[in-house]
């Protein structure tokens, strides 16, 4: 082996390491981050809570904003886009009703296909509308789950540095992308949640914030009716009930409302 292959391989194996090492100081758990950043993050999720119709509009104004935008509908995409302070905020809604659900499907079982999902245009239709109408302004983008997955798209068609995402529980994106770090990109997960494990090999991944969950909760026993389990007993093992709580758990972890009331008691315990 000569010298020009040793010192290739060398540098490889240095390339390799920085990545790893980059990848875990991408990580932080939400409850050890400081108290400005948690609350910068609540308040973020609530405005993805907010294009659910499940924070009153006077609350958002209350906090600040300005609506842009009320919630409104773009060939499928719910959105709405708020102002405060020198910034745009433009928030897309996640998975709520069928054509969320098959944007959902379409993005689950696409491969190795880039396809295209209406959401994902839309939002980057909006994003390029406000970056032309609003030269020098940042713009904030929110979304959660399938909105989430929205965010991740926009960032990766646009590079500019004035656009920075929030992504709370998200899903990937369609085809086979890799994982495509992103500095401009932050995003919230529960632990042991639902969405991480759609398309986990297509994403746009930035700083990673990890809101830690218990997992001793999922080994609660808990009855179930027989034709759940079997004709000739009403009564779970532990381990069914332990299999089934944690894939109920896991799937309420993903809801925007259980994860700012998580993030809200952990900042409070701080």
């Amino acid at each position: 082996m000569n010298r020009h292959c040793s010192f290739r391989i060398i540098q490889l194996l240095l390339l390799f390491c920085f990545a790893v090492y980059s990848e875990v100081l991408a990580e932080q758990k939400f409850h050890e981050c400081p108290s400005y950043t948690r609350s910068d993050l609540i308040e973020k999720a609530k405005l993805a809570e907010y294009v659910y119709n499940e924070t009153p509009r006077q609350n958002i104004e209350s906090m600040g904003f300005i609506v842009f935008e009320p919630i409104k509908e773009l060939n499928k995409l719910t959105y709405s886009v708020l102002y405060r302070g020198g910034i745009i905020y433009i928030i897309f809604r996640g998975t709520n009703d069928a054509d969320d659900a098959v944007a959902d499907i379409n993005i689950i079982t696409s491969g190795n296909k880039e396809i295209t999902i209406p959401h994902f245009e839309s939002a980057l239709h909006i994003t390029r509308h406000y970056i032309q109408q609003s030269p020098g302004l940042r713009i904030v983008l929110v979304g959660h789950s399938l909105g989430g997955a929205a965010v991740q798209y926009v960032l990766y068609k646009l590079k500019s540095p004035m656009i920075q995402g929030y992504m709370y529980n998200p899903i990937g994106l369609p085809g086979n992308l890799g994982v495509i770090y992103d500095h401009r990109l932050t995003e919230v997960v529960n632990s042991y949640e639902v969405a991480q494990i759609v398309k986990v090999n297509s994403r746009v991944q930035g700083r990673r914030i990890v809101i830690d969950w218990d997992w001793k909760d999922a080994l609660v026993f808990i009855p179930l009716p027989y034709s759940l389990v079997s004709p000739d007993t009403d009564i779970v093992s532990p381990v069914t009930a332990m299999l089934f709580n944690a894939s109920i758990s896991s799937a309420v972890k993903h809801k925007i409302g259980v994860t700012i009331k998580t993030m809200e008691e952990q900042h409070k315990k701080k």
